[in-house]
């Protein structure tokens, strides 16, 4: 009960201090904190450390570079109390990198390049029993996606080799980066960074993995908090590109989370994404193509996602719509798969109309 009041005297202790009169402090806090074998002992020691630094912010950028060399080979550490310090820790080492219109964010580390260095090490998730092939194939309008921003070479699934030691080590760097992501989104005071929705289209994979319980709640929160976050409009098409790329994904649970994180999403920045046509038109293009979805999940869900933007007057051209679904639920029956999923999308659509209305009954109806 006293790792708390230790991390007090450090950040007390540092607090509006001069950290080169204090360096000793420091350093000693540096040396090897991860070095016992017990996991409660190196996270009292890890959580000294962050409350010395938390206080010292920009003054210890040096300290943060040496910090996450010592990190980086122990993100994958097997034990969750250190994996969640790890990942707290990480927010301060890059709480520094703010988004700017300048050339360089900061002199610390740098989000893009540490994302690009964990992204390929992390391809080898969706070659699992669930999620097999579930990595979208490469198109035209995925080339200017978010992994491919942060210039991460995409392995091919076949070229991973997926052993016991090699998953589990995966499956617990993910955790680690997941609890970075959801901490920064949740502490910091500006908008999510590009480099973040990165890990979008692999956490929606693994929001629906049943074989690790611990995996599936903390994904679920971050996919809650990205979703809830405000973004800046040079942010946007970045967002929508990984959203776009999940809903291309062969995992139909993938998408049907993917439809739950949009409706979030817009309805937060529902402002800003509304003086942009072009994306107006690329959320709206993507709903429309989920409510024709091979499974019914997925169309049901993206059913309810519509009748949420038609009642906020997100859909502008309604009548337009209005007769593509008419024109849907009118489509003969042939028997084959495709041309039922269509016929109940019109469907579908048709009532997300009369829900998006309850209380009055629409001209066309």
């Amino acid at each position: 009960e006293t790792v708390h009041d230790w991390s007090v005297m450090s950040a007390t202790a540092s607090e509006n201090r001069d950290p080169n009169r204090h360096h000793w402090l420091l350093e000693f806090l540096m040396e090897d904190p991860l070095r016992e074998e017990a996991s409660f002992i190196d996270c009292g020691r890890l959580c000294a450390l962050q409350g010395a630094i938390n206080q010292q912010e920009w003054r210890v950028v040096e300290l943060f570079h040496r910090l996450l060399d010592y990190l980086t080979p122990k993100l994958s550490h097997p034990y969750q109390l250190l994996r969640e310090r790890i990942g707290s820790v990480l927010t301060n080492i890059f709480a520094l990198d703010l988004p700017t219109s300048g050339p360089r964010r900061t002199r610390g580390p740098l989000i893009s390049q540490f994302v690009a260095d964990i992204m390929p090490q992390l391809l080898c998730l969706y070659s699992l029993s669930d999620v097999t092939s579930s990595q979208p194939q490469p198109t035209t309008s995925n080339a200017e996606a978010t992994v491919n921003q942060m210039e991460v070479d995409i392995l091919s699934k076949s070229d991973v080799d997926l052993n016991e030691d090699g998953r589990s080590t995966a499956i617990c760097l993910l955790k680690t980066m997941v609890k970075w992501v959801t901490n920064s989104v949740v502490r910091a005071d500006y908008s999510a960074v590009p480099e973040f929705f990165g890990f979008l289209p692999l956490v929606c994979l693994m929001e629906n993995y049943e074989a690790d319980d611990e995996l599936n709640k903390i994904c679920t929160a971050m996919l809650a908090a990205m979703a809830q976050c405000l973004i800046l409009p040079e942010f946007l098409p970045t967002a929508l590109t990984a959203i776009n790329e999940v809903a291309e994904m062969s995992s139909w649970s993938a998408r049907a989370t993917c439809l739950d994180f949009l409706q979030v999403f817009v309805f937060h920045n529902l402002p800003t994404i509304s003086t942009q046509e072009s994306l107006v038109s690329q959320v709206n293009s993507l709903v429309l193509r989920l409510l024709k979805d091979e499974r019914v999940e997925v169309r049901e869900k993206a059913g309810q996602v519509l009748s949420g933007l038609i009642h906020c007057g997100f859909v502008t051209d309604k009548e337009t719509l209005m007769k593509e679904l008419k024109r849907l639920a009118s489509k003969q029956k042939k028997g084959g798969t495709n041309d039922i999923a269509k016929r109940h999308a019109g469907v579908l659509g048709l009532c997300a109309f009369i829900s998006a209305n309850p209380y009055d009954v629409i001209d066309p109806v």
